[in-house]
Order: structure tokens, then C-alpha cells, then sequence
């Protein structure tokens, strides 16, 4: 059976990095698309010099975009950045983009979407400020109630926090006296 061929926006980062990290290990089941803004980066180059097929994309450039980077996959694994812009718009928009050209993949059998829970919700509408979380549920929803083909065919991942957060942002993440 020939590779699957698994598309990964964010490889560069801590996410999508360890996805590929691990796909490499057995390339007889499966070819690696990464998805970055940079090509130029030292990390990008590192993974095409690992035999990954290192692809431009800007989430923000919309769907069109985003499916010619999907174009052949058979698996696509989706997230967004909050922080990078730091808009829970901007990221609900990135992610239906996504959403979207995966649902005009026709070879997409996997669509692999990291997601956080509704705050509100599991808050009872406590917390209404966790944008970061917020807007990653509403995509989820998004997919639930809007692309309904493309749910039959989701596995969902919740990736809270990494415990390097700790080391590389102690401001957010530990607790003041």
C-alpha cells in the first residue's frame, strides 16, 4: 500500500513538530506535507532536509489557499495559534479556513483538529474571558454543526498546556505571591 500523505500546519512549532517528529519514524506508511509561513526559517529547512515536502501557507490567506496545500492529502492535521494575533476572531476565521479546504479534499479520509473545551460551558458561564479557549470550541462547533462530512471523519485532540509553558512564560502560567 502505497504512503498516506499526512498534511501538518504548525510543524514547526511544539504541536505539529512532534507530530512529525513521530510520521518520521515510519515512512513507509506515511509522506509528510508541512505547512509554514516561513520556508526561509532554520526549523522548515531542517524538515526538508528530513525529506518533508515543506510547503508555504498563511492561514490567514483563506480557503483557497489552504486547499492547494491540502491538495492529494489523505489525512490533515489542524490547529491554530490564539497568541499570534491574539484575536479569538482571527483564530475562528483561520480555523473555518481550514475546515473548509479540508471538506474540498476529496482524498481526506482523517481530519485531525486540536481544540480546547467551550470555558464557558464546563464553567457554567463562570469564565467568558478565555479567548484562547473560546475561539477553538467555536471552530469545533463550527465543524459539529456546519461541516457535518467533515465531523464523520474528526478525531479531536485537547492539548491544554505544556509544561515547558511554565519555563517559557512563568508570567502566565505559575502562580504570584
Amino acid at each position: 500500500m502505497a504512503p498516506q500523505l499526512v498534511v501538518v500546519i504548525g510543524a514547526t512549532g511544539a504541536q505539529g513538530g512532534s507530530i512529525v517528529t513521530e510520521l518520521l519514524k515510519s515512512p513507509e506508511q506515511y509522506k509528510i506535507r508541512a505547512l509554514t509561513r516561513d520556508l526561509f526559517r532554520p526549523a522548515s529547512k531542517a524538515l526538508a532536509a528530513q525529506g518533508v515536502d515543506v510547503q508555504q501557507a498563511d492561514l490567514n490567506s483563506g480557503r483557497d489557499t489552504l486547499i492547494k496545500a491540502f491538495a492529494g492529502a489523505n489525512i490533515i492535521f489542524g490547529m491554530t495559534d490564539f497568541w499570534s494575533s491574539g484575536l479569538g476572531a482571527v483564530e475562528v476565521a483561520q480555523g473555518i479556513s481550514i475546515v473548509d479546504a479540508a471538506a474540498a479534499t476529496p482524498t481526506l479520509s482523517h481530519f485531525i483538529w486540536s481544540t480546547l473545551p467551550d470555558p464557558v460551558t464546563i464553567s457554567q458561564g463562570k469564565y467568558l474571558n478565555v479567548h484562547h479557549w473560546k475561539s477553538k470550541s467555536d471552530v469545533t462547533e463550527y465543524i459539529k454543526s456546519r461541516q457535518p462530512d467533515i465531523w464523520k471523519k474528526t478525531t479531536t485532540i485537547l492539548f491544554p498546556n505544556y509544561f515547558e509553558n511554565c519555563v517559557t512564560y512563568p508570567d502566565k502560567y505559575l502562580p504570584k505571591n
